[in-house]
């Protein structure tokens, strides 16, 4: 590689650096561009789980003693799997 800078001209040297310059300038832009796509994806995101937890919240609320049952269900059922892979 650093023979074939010393063998290049000057104007050789600025034609390759204007095209490193051209290249990074597409990738920075790129870079940008995906950025804004995963922000809004994230905020589109974000207020799924805020909605989520908001149904869930009301619904513990309306519904005490069956989100309990249900928890204590879900919780059996963790430990149970559990508890099978860890035998094995």
């Amino acid at each position: 590689m650093s023979t074939e800078v010393e063998n290049m001209n000057l104007d050789q040297m600025k034609e390759r650096f204007m095209h490193l310059r051209e290249n990074a300038a597409a990738y920075g832009n790129k870079a940008l561009a995906e950025m804004e796509e995963l922000r809004k994806r994230m905020l589109v995101y974000g207020d799924d789980a805020r909605e989520f937890l908001d149904a869930t919240s009301e619904y513990i609320k309306q519904n005490p003693q069956r989100a309990t049952m249900l928890a204590a269900g879900v919780g059996v059922a963790a430990g149970l799997i559990l508890g099978l892979l860890i035998r094995r």
